[in-house]
């Protein structure tokens, strides 16, 4: 297991490549300035809805939101598999929000079909999470209200997990 004990449990044993569990993010300085750009963003758009010159949405519910101010490589995916899993063994209905980054799939928001995803087409997060989580479908795109509202109208008893949904 990892050094937590939890995240190690989200991986069947036959993927052993993914079992290494989480790595500290890289504290590179290129890294962090996106980091800090990217909060100054966030907050912003939190001001923006506070002052109500932006409406928040309230699409679906409930929805877990998985991120961090992290860029990547601090674990949000590994969290996301690990959330999902639980959940449905406790017997609720999952679907998983993804973005799709750098594919063509992340332009709007769809869900992904059944069965194996090309990485090409989806992403890699995505196919990695069908490959590992197959039977919860997947809600692929940048646009999160739109995500949210397609899981609202197919699945609208799931829980909405979205990884990196910052």
């Amino acid at each position: 297991t990892d050094r937590f004990g939890i995240i190690a449990d989200c991986f069947p044993k036959s993927h052993d490549r993914f079992r290494g569990g989480f790595q500290p993010p890289v504290g590179n300085r290129q890294k962090r300035g996106v980091d800090v750009v990217f909060f100054f963003v966030e907050n912003l758009h939190h001001v923006a809805v506070l002052c109500g010159i932006k409406k928040a949405e309230h699409p679906h519910s409930p929805i877990l939101c998985v991120g961090s101010l992290q860029v990547g490589g601090s674990g949000k995916s590994p969290i996301t598999l690990f959330l999902a899993k639980k959940l449905m063994e406790m017997g609720r209905e999952v679907v998983i929000g993804c973005s799709g980054y750098g594919s063509p799939a992340s332009e709007a928001a769809a869900i992904a079909p059944e069965g194996p995803l090309e990485a090409s087409r989806w992403g890699d997060e995505p196919a990695m999470i069908r490959w590992l989580l197959p039977e919860a479908p997947i809600i692929v795109g940048r646009r999160r209200v739109l995500a949210a509202q397609l899981c609202a109208q197919h699945f609208p008893t799931a829980v909405l997990v979205m990884d990196d949904g910052f």
